[in-house]
């Protein structure tokens, strides 16, 4: 995907996105609990809460960035980031960009598009690959459109 995580041409806020049957939701709140200090000593108290994703530049992503980077899991900026994907998986993705850090995934339906209108969507763990710096095997996560 061109300019991950966060594309630099804009997008009208609350563009549609092609995953959604509807109205597309300019933000997201993301609860994660659960996640576990694992050499950086900092993972429970920066990766576990409520963060307010927004829509970024491209219509089926929303990021939380944080307002420095946590733990040194990376040379890029930490975020909390969802995506809804075609084939209707909604990905949220902790610590950096996808698959370096922990995953959360759902499959709320069927092959068509979804209700993107949340209400309080739980996601199944899917990986964890923070290298050593913090664990999220046992953590959860709720998404709500706000």
């Amino acid at each position: 995907m061109p300019g991950y995580p966060c594309c630099c041409e804009g997008i009208t806020p609350g563009a549609d996105c092609s995953v959604c049957d509807g109205d597309t939701p300019l933000q997201y709140s993301v609860t994660i609990s659960g996640m576990v200090d694992d050499g950086c000593g900092n993972c429970a108290s920066d990766y576990n809460g409520t963060f307010v994703l927004t829509q970024t530049g491209s219509p089926c992503v929303w990021q939380f960035v944080f307002p420095e980077e946590l733990c040194a899991t990376s040379p890029v900026i930490d975020s909390v980031l969802l995506q809804l994907l075609p084939g209707i998986r909604v990905l949220v993705t902790v610590g950096a960009p996808a698959f370096f850090g922990t995953a959360f995934d759902a499959v709320p339906g069927g092959a068509g598009p979804i209700d993107c209108q949340f209400s309080s969507l739980a996601l199944s763990f899917f990986s964890d690959d923070f290298q050593g710096d913090c664990y999220g095997a046992s953590a959860t996560c709720t998404v709500t459109a706000i």
